[in-house]
Order: C-alpha cells, then structure tokens, then sequence
C-alpha cells in the first residue's frame, strides 16, 4: 500500500492538471476585433463590418466601444469578466445606461440561462435556454469549443437552437445570443479577426478569402457611414456622390425612392416600418450603386 500511494497520489495531481487544462477558457476580446456578417439580397451579397474601436471606464468598469455596422454611433459598449467567463453589452441611453448580460461560457451541460437580444431585430428577451452539449470542433487549423443551446420547454419565446462559439460570441450579431445566423436574413457571421489575425471563418465561406480590413492601430472605414440618430432614422454621411436612394424590403418590395441632390449627408425616417432587415441601394450619377444592409429595431 505504502508502494501504491505515491502513484496514486502522482495520478491525482495529473488528473487535476489534465481537468484545469480543459477548461482553459478562450478570452473573446482582444486589443482589436472584427467581426465579418454576410447576408444576401437576391443576387447581391453584402458583407457588413463592425469592430472594436478604443476604450472607455463607465461605472469603474472597463469597456470596449463598437464601431462600425449600426454601431456607428459608438453607445454600444461590450465587457469581459474573464474569471466568469462572461461577456456583457452596455448601451448608452439619453438618460440612463442598461447592461445587459451576453454570453456566459462557464455554463455547464444541463445549466439553463435567460437570453437576451438588446437592440437588435430579435425579440428583446428570448427566453430561457438549456446548454444541451460542448463540443470541441477543428476547423481549417484552428480548434473551438461550440456551446450548443436550445430553448427550454417552457419557453414559448423562442424555438430555435442556437450556436455560441467561445472566443467569438453568437452566429449572428454580438448583441443577439438567439438570433438567427441566415445569410438570406439579418446576416451569419462569416469570419471573425482578432489582431488582424482570422480566428474563425464560417465552413460555407472557405472558398472566399478571409481578409481584416483593419489593423490594430488604424480603425478606419470607407464612406459613405450610415448611423442611427434616432430609433427608426438613419443618416448616410459622407454622400456626396450619391443622387437617388431606394429602400426594399427582404421581400423585394420597394418602400421608398427618392431623388437626391449630391449632398454631403441625409436623413431617411423609417418609423412608419416595422422592426427588420431592409436593403438600402444608393444611385451615382453614371448608374452606379452600392447596397447597404440596415437594422430598424
């Protein structure tokens, strides 16, 4: 017995070593961040680009400020606490700020949590969801663990399941845990950067190139730049070359036209629209256009 002892005792402490070893946790923010969302609008794709862009300490915490897609009005502001492996959202309000908890990688198979989807296309509160499986997934040299969730039996919110991937957030939008990642819809996330370097790209999008359109000391974006100065408005600055914008809905409908004068910037008021995904198309003056995607909520 006093033979056995010190290699049982040597097996305790692998096996403790081996535990702590996986359940290394993969921190989701880094120093710079992008996120690539892909969504598809008859035969046009439209790859929308948000990212982390400086910080900022609100309440004694330490926050990252999202920049980029419809943050460009820079009061979203995203945590992590990674003792608790959790990621928080703040958002900037005229007369408050609301936090709201993200993700929360240390559930355990069977935990279930409340989700929610502040300011995005998804209901606000999605209800209760149970992690059923962690599963540790390779992919083009790269190894991730993907949180498999699904809504719990009394949730009468929500019926999809859904994908978290520690280190990245959800499938879709940072701010919608339960959204879902339709590339015919609000978008899925086909590839994701942390330093300039590609941490995840979706499998369906390996036959096009990953490339970060930002470095960790330059945060800048090509205009013209759509920002949302109220709920249902945006404002597209930076539009001098444009004459003509037209607005559709995901089913093809038109929903405004309008003719305008080259000027350096425009207000658009959508309230009369319901919360969605719709297709902006802005018109040069040789017949030329782009396509923007934007979110009402």
């Amino acid at each position: 017995m006093r033979k056995l002892f010190p290699l049982l005792l040597t097996l305790y402490f692998l096996f403790n070593a081996l535990a702590t070893l996986g359940q290394n946790y993969t921190p989701l923010l880094n120093p710079s961040n992008e996120w690539q969302l892909t969504s598809c609008y008859e035969d046009d794709c439209i790859t929308d680009i948000y990212y982390t862009d400086g910080d900022t300490i609100v309440n004694n915490l330490q926050y990252k400020i999202l920049d980029g897609y419809h943050y460009i009005n820079r009061n979203f502001l995203i945590r992590e606490v990674i003792d608790e492996k959790k990621i928080f959202l703040s958002i900037i309000l005229p007369n408050r700020i609301d936090e709201f908890l993200l993700y929360d990688f240390s559930l355990n198979v069977g935990d279930s949590i409340q989700v929610r989807n502040p300011f995005s296309p998804f209901p606000i509160n999605a209800g209760f969801f149970k992690l059923d499986s962690i599963e540790n997934v390779s992919q083009n040299s790269q190894s991730y663990r993907f949180f498999h969730l699904s809504p719990t039996e009394n949730n009468q919110i929500s019926s999809n399941a859904i994908v978290w991937i520690e280190g990245m957030g959800g499938l879709s939008i940072i701010n919608a845990p339960s959204g879902i990642a339709n590339i015919n819809g609000v978008g899925k996330i086909t590839c994701f950067f942390k330093n300039g370097l590609l941490f995840y790209q979706d499998p369906s999008n390996w036959g096009n190139n990953c490339s970060a359109t930002l470095s960790i000391t330059s945060n800048e974006l090509k205009s013209p730049i759509i920002s949302y100065p109220e709920r249902k408005q945006i404002k597209i600055n930076h539009a001098e070359f444009i004459n003509q914008m037209a607005c559709f809905d995901m089913a093809g409908n038109k929903i405004y036209d309008q003719k305008v004068n080259s000027q350096s910037s425009h207000i658009i008021d959508f309230n009369h629209l319901n919360p969605g995904i719709y297709i902006l198309k802005c018109f040069s003056n040789d017949g030329k256009f782009q396509s923007y995607k934007i979110v009402l909520y």
